[in-house]
């Protein structure tokens, strides 16, 4: 068994870190069973879908709130009302907007696990999903899609929106907590940084997990590892889907050959993310009315299984291409603007979002070598280590 090797980042004279030692702790002890963490990051993605079912002890509403960022001039806000163990109604406690990964839902596996963890320390929770989501496409953005500067302004005008709603009804404590996961957390620094020079909404805790730090080479990152794969990722959903239950039911652990690892990749980023992409874009061109996306059947197939972040930036989305390289698109230049005590990180070092990119010396930061991105979701010290950090 190897364990998780643990790197902080300690230094200057006023060190704070709000993830404490116990958390750590919770980290350093949890077996990490792989040698490599792709492997590992897909064995963790496929066992973490049990997340998706998982029935939240709260009461779900969808809240329509006024904005002119979306067609119908609103955003329907997904909110998860903590009745706690006695189910009494009315009861004012912490608010926490989750703000999930690129093209994710409000109230996919992935934000049950962390609103999961919330909602037993006694909050409120709303899921917030991503602006490149299906749930936010279909109530078509007025703004240009995948602008991130928006992004950020528009989600944080819906988050003073909710809170006032919640308010309004004696839910709310005032404290009000942010929690970002991937290219959430990347927004989720950008929201803590303009809310600081606004309204100060966010009282508590911003938690960023597995966040990118730069988005240009985040972007360039990604389709690197689909460009090294490229063989595999024109195969088939089903084919794809087929070898990733091997690396979910008998994955290799101690020794990963080459050919393992570059089918872990593949299934990394085209089951994981490209799908995705193409998928969301073809909503996007149907919804505007584009017509850029093949309409032959055997061409889109094809558009389909090749389509890549840069083909995205290119024909899509040519502000996102104009800002991921400017100091828009670097994660410090905001949380630069905010004070320190106020952030959280979780990441490992090995992401491969991050790749050949050095963290900062912030001593707000909780790294670790292994992981790769958000890859330690289906272990079970995690579910405790979110628990604590929360």
């Amino acid at each position: 068994m190897k364990k998780i090797i643990i790197y902080l980042l300690l230094f200057s004279f006023n060190s704070y870190s709000f993830i404490s030692e116990e958390s750590k702790n919770i980290i350093r002890e949890g077996k990490y069973r792989f040698s490599d963490s792709w492997v590992g990051t897909v064995w963790s993605s496929c066992w973490a879908r049990k997340y998706g079912s998982l029935n939240l002890p709260v009461e779900k509403l969808i809240i329509p709130i006024e904005t002119e960022a979306f067609e119908n001039g609103e955003y329907l806000a997904n909110v998860m009302i903590n009745r706690g163990d006695s189910g009494a109604s009315g009861s004012p406690r912490p608010v926490s907007f989750i703000v999930n990964g690129i093209f994710g839902e409000p109230v996919s596996g992935l934000v049950k696990q962390v609103a999961q963890q919330l909602i037993e320390r006694g909050h409120h929770v709303v899921g917030l999903g991503n602006p490149l989501g299906t749930w936010a496409l279909k109530q078509k953005p007025t703004y240009t899609i995948a602008n991130f500067v928006k992004e950020a302004e528009v989600y944080l005008d819906i988050m003073e929106k909710t809170a006032q709603w919640l308010n309004q009804r004696g839910l709310s404590s005032g404290e009000v907590n942010l929690v970002g996961v991937s290219y959430g957390g990347f927004l989720s620094g950008m929201i803590k940084s303009m809310d600081s020079k606004r309204s100060g909404l966010i009282s508590g805790m911003t938690t960023l997990l597995s966040p990118p730090l730069k988005m240009g080479p985040a972007l360039r990152n990604m389709d690197h590892v689909l460009f090294q794969t490229s063989s595999l990722g024109k195969m088939p959903d089903w084919v794809l889907a087929l070898v990733s239950l091997r690396f979910c039911a008998l994955p290799p652990r101690l020794f990963v050959d080459p050919v393992q690892q570059k089918w872990a990749k593949a299934i990394f980023g085209y089951y994981g993310f490209q799908r995705s992409l193409a998928d969301n874009t073809m909503l996007i061109d149907e919804l505007y009315g584009l017509q850029k996306v093949p309409t032959e059947k055997k061409a889109r197939k094809r558009w389909r299984r090749q389509f890549t972040f840069s083909e995205y930036i290119e024909n899509y989305a040519q502000e996102l291409g104009e800002l991921m390289d400017s100091p828009y698109g670097e994660l410090y230049y905001w949380l630069d603007q905010v004070d320190e005590r106020e952030v959280q990180i979780f990441a490992s070092l090995d992401d491969p979002l991050n790749d050949e990119i050095q963290w900062p010396n912030r001593s707000h930061a909780f790294l670790i070598e292994y992981g790769g991105h958000y890859g330690l979701r289906a272990f079970k010290f995690f579910d405790e280590f979110l628990f604590s950090i929360f």
